[in-house]
């Protein structure tokens, strides 16, 4: 993967949020999700969906919103397996 910058990935998240007003929810799995991925040197990481309904306290059927709201605002991208974990890059 290219060189990516920090500032710059928090950055483009605001500029979204200006736009599209992410929740907490939201705002949590994306922040928790790139701090994750810096950790992992950039590649992709793979976040179990049990993980995000520990940790955000939501249902299933709206943590996949929010992941469908944040891919289609160009920040993430999700790759989901059915019967395996959810990979994020």
């Amino acid at each position: 993967m290219a060189k990516i910058k920090y500032i710059n990935l928090i950055n483009d998240f605001w500029a979204a949020d200006a736009v599209r007003h992410f929740d907490p929810v939201a705002t949590r799995i994306y922040f928790e999700t790139l701090a994750r991925l810096n950790a992992n040197r950039w590649e992709p990481v793979a976040i179990p969906k049990r993980h995000w309904l520990a940790t955000v306290y939501s249902q299933s059927k709206y943590i996949y919103k929010v992941l469908a709201q944040l891919q289609d605002a160009g920040l993430l991208r999700v790759v989901t397996q059915r019967g395996k974990a959810t990979w994020y890059s």
